[in-house]
This record gives C-alpha cells, structure tokens and sequence, in this order.
C-alpha cells in the first residue's frame, strides 16, 4: 500500500485534476511493470496493489516512485507498508466501527447512551490510529440515525463542538449536520457554536488554513450566527477566492451586517485564481468593475444572468425534506463507508488465473 503526497484533493475542479494525474501514473506504472502486478486498486491518491512476491514488490514500489516523480509527487513512506497476502488489507478497527454503526442503524430509537458509547469508542480509535477516520465514520452514522431530529441532539451538541476542535478533517461533516439541524427549522446551542466556531476561525486563519475557514464561514451563514467586526474584517484580508465569495454573498444576503473591506482591481480578472469571487462580486452588485481577460465576454454573460455558483439558502432548502440525509453520498470527500464505494477503482491489472 502506498500514499503520495502533493495532490490536491478538495473542490471537485482538484478532484477532476487530481484524477487526470493519477490515471496517466497508473498507465506509466502498468507499461513499465505490469507482469509483477496481479491486482491493483487505487483509492483518490492511495495504492493497492497485489504481487506475486516480495521482490516484486520491491520492484514496483521503486518503479512507483520513479513515476511520481516526473510530477513532483513522492511517496508518503510512514503509510507506505509492504505486507504478506495472509495479513488483512481492510483494517479491522473499521470493519468492527461499521458493524457497530450498522447495528446503530438498525435499531427504531437510538438510545443517547448507546450513541455516546459508539462515538466514545470512535474518539478512542481516533487517539490510538492517530487518524480522523473513526470520527468521520460516527459522525456519518450519527447522519444516518439523523440525529438532528432527535430529542437528545442538546446532549450531543457539546461533543460536535469539541470534534471541530480536535478532529479538523471532520469539520465539514458537523458543519453540514448541524446546517441540517436549522433547516429543518429546529433549535441549536447559537452561542456555543458562536464561541467555538470564532475560536476555530482565529487559529485557522493564523495558519491559513483555507478548507477549514470555509467550513467555518459557511457554518455561521447558514444558521444567521453574528459575525462581528473583527472576525469580518480579519477574513476580509484573506487572499483565497472561496473565503472571499462566501463573505460577499454573506453581505448580500444579509446574513452580514457590516460590508466586508475587499478591494478589486479597475479590471476583474477571469483567468485566474480570483475568478469565483470576481463572479460573485459582480453577479451580486458587490463590485460594477468590467472582467477582462480571455474569458472576459463568458464572464459578463454569467454576471448578467446573475449567476452566482454560491447559494446558502438554496442548500437549506434541499435538505429540508425529511428523507434527505445532511451528508451527501457523492459529494463531500472520498470516504464514503457504504458498500459499493465509488471512489475506488480496481484496474483489474493481472492475469484472471493468478491467485
């Protein structure tokens, strides 16, 4: 198994670019070594790949970093491990979390004790592995009991508070339960997350952390938490075009009060990376600057029609039917723990009669 590093995975524009990437390696790796390759899957940017010996092995994964680094790519060698064919490839802590889940599931009421018990024993996984993917799996089942529905989420909203806090990679799939929880028009701990959501955006920003920013920003529109001065002004002079976007529709929506310090060149660029705010700012009347560049006449057809590409209450709005669940199948991160994953793909490398 091998992981690189240095691919960007996040929009689904990097998703689409990443992938571009990632198959030309997998072509390049088969050509130059397929005949020691019985089998091979690869996850996003993480490889599987089944040999016929440790030699081969060896081979391959020299010939796999050879392949990275044309593309300035390396191998992420503390999750790079060699194993026998006797050792299981799928972690067992996971199959073991996903039968807890699904037997979560499976009952007609959960009982808050036994969801504390499930996602202590996640927490704990979490420490030990020293990984976010326990609590990204309890945090998808809490999703799957919808728990924003049931009595004891006042109980349970303490604990989401703290997974921002310590689990950053899960930061988007609480911020989506509890978007979920105001869409359906029920009552959330408005100060708690206030206080812990600007706690968040103060060390992030100081990092220039910019998906978690996002997350966070996004989180306070939705449910119409304040956003004062400071935290406005501080997000203004961050440079990234997605913060700057939600703080512009923020403004025009309302859900701002005081107009955010952003600054536009006399010409609004459409091919770079300023783009989606440079739309944004024009669709909504934020900014009346012409768009210039090679994409200057696209740009101002989208402005005319409005297009914004940004739209808080149109998400609320879709997941406020009863059976829709606050994280989406496809459309936030590779995780997903369903059968059937997607986001695999076995390349079926290897000859049918190798075992």
């Amino acid at each position: 198994m091998a992981e690189t590093k240095g691919v960007l995975i996040g929009p689904d524009a990097f998703r689409l670019i990443s992938e571009f990437i990632a198959s030309g390696i997998d072509s390049d790796l088969h050509s130059a070594v397929g005949e020691h390759i019985v089998g091979a899957a690869r996850h996003v940017d993480d490889y599987y790949i089944g040999l016929k010996s440790e030699t081969s092995a060896l081979v391959v994964l020299s010939a796999l970093r050879d392949q990275l680094q044309r593309y300035n790519l390396s191998i992420n060698d503390a999750k790079t491990h060699i194993l026998s064919g006797l050792e299981p490839l799928n972690e067992v802590w996971a199959q073991q979390l996903r039968k807890d889940a699904r037997k979560l599931r499976g009952w007609l009421d959960s009982d808050f004790e036994d969801v504390l018990l499930f996602l202590n024993n996640a927490l704990e996984l979490s420490t030990s592995l020293k990984s976010d993917s326990p609590v990204k799996i309890a945090v998808r089942t809490f999703d799957q009991i919808s728990v924003y529905q049931k009595g004891y989420w006042e109980y349970l909203e303490p604990y989401l508070q703290r997974i921002m806090f310590h689990h950053p990679h899960v930061i988007d799939y609480v911020a989506l339960l509890v978007a979920k929880r105001v869409a359906i028009g029920r009552t959330i701990d408005t100060s708690g997350w206030k206080n812990s959501i600007y706690d968040l955006l103060k060390r992030h920003l100081a990092f220039n952390h910019h998906h978690e920013i996002v997350w966070l920003l996004w989180l306070l529109l939705c449910c119409k938490i304040e956003i004062n001065e400071e935290i406005t002004k501080s997000l203004s002079t961050n440079l990234n075009s997605h913060i700057r976007a939600l703080l512009i529709i923020g403004f025009t929506d309302g859900r701002i009060a005081k107009r955010p310090m952003i600054k536009f060149q006399t010409n609004l660029a459409s091919m770079d990376q300023d783009w989606l705010a440079n739309l944004v700012a024009r669709s909504t009347g934020f900014t009346k600057a012409a768009f210039s560049g090679a994409m200057a006449d696209e740009f101002e057809h989208l402005a005319k029609k409005k297009v914004v590409l940004l739209d808080i209450q149109a998400h609320l709005d879709a997941v406020q039917e009863e059976n829709t669940h606050a994280i989406s199948r496809t459309r936030y991160g590779y995780d997903r723990d369903d059968d059937g994953d997607d986001d695999y793909f076995a390349y079926g490398w290897g000859d049918d009669d190798d075992d």
